[in-house]
């Protein structure tokens, strides 16, 4: 099965927040590159969340880190495919994007999507969908194109403990993009950072 980019060490166990940030950074990261923001979909969501919890319990040091740049097509997991509810035949265009990070460290997740071949997928503005899932170690970005009958508002999912809430997670496309771009890198990353330092009580 491929596998994902890595880095070494140990484990803990991931939780909804991390998915909730990552989603609020890409955001910002796509608002500064003055690209549309992403909106959550049901399907591509639920994919996230159960690809998260069939890798969730793979140590990072058993990943093979030279997938960076061969996204995982969501055809490979029929078995999810169905189970969320998903054609087949609609997911041409549809890729997922897990990484392995010891401690789904933030400032290694969100590099790990917006410095490597990752880049390409989250800075395509083809991709106007995103769902996110994380379990352990290992943080899963699902992207796909357009298909506004498919977008779902906050609460409309049954992986609860892995999936991101729109209406607070996402950044709105008009005023976000000028105030973000204003204020550049160095702030989707501090967004990120601290949005995880409160989560665990540093803050």
């Amino acid at each position: 099965m491929p596998q994902a980019p890595v880095d070494s060490g140990g484990q803990q166990q991931g939780n909804a927040s991390d998915a909730v940030d990552l989603f609020k950074s890409l955001n910002c990261h796509r608002a500064f590159l003055d690209l549309p923001t992403f909106v959550e979909n049901k399907e591509t969501g639920c994919f996230a969340g159960e690809l998260a919890q069939k890798l969730g319990d793979q140590p990072c040091n058993e990943a093979n880190s030279s997938s960076a740049s061969n996204p995982l097509q969501l055809d490979q997991y029929p078995e999810i495919l169905s189970k969320c509810n998903i054609d087949i035949n609609n997911t041409k265009d549809d890729v997922a994007l897990p990484v392995c990070v010891p401690q789904l460290a933030p400032t290694k997740v969100f590099t790990n999507y917006t410095r490597t071949d990752y880049a390409q997928y989250i800075n395509d503005s083809n991709f106007a969908e995103a769902g996110v899932g994380s379990k352990g170690d290992w943080m899963v970005v699902v992207l796909s194109t357009n298909t506004a009958q498919n977008v779902t508002v906050a609460g409309d999912f049954a992986l609860a403990n892995v999936l991101v809430t729109t209406k607070k997670g996402q950044f709105a496309a008009g005023s976000a993009n000028s105030l973000v771009s204003k204020v550049g890198f160095g702030h989707c990353l501090m967004s990120f950072l601290l949005g995880m330092l409160a989560y665990g009580g540093v803050l």
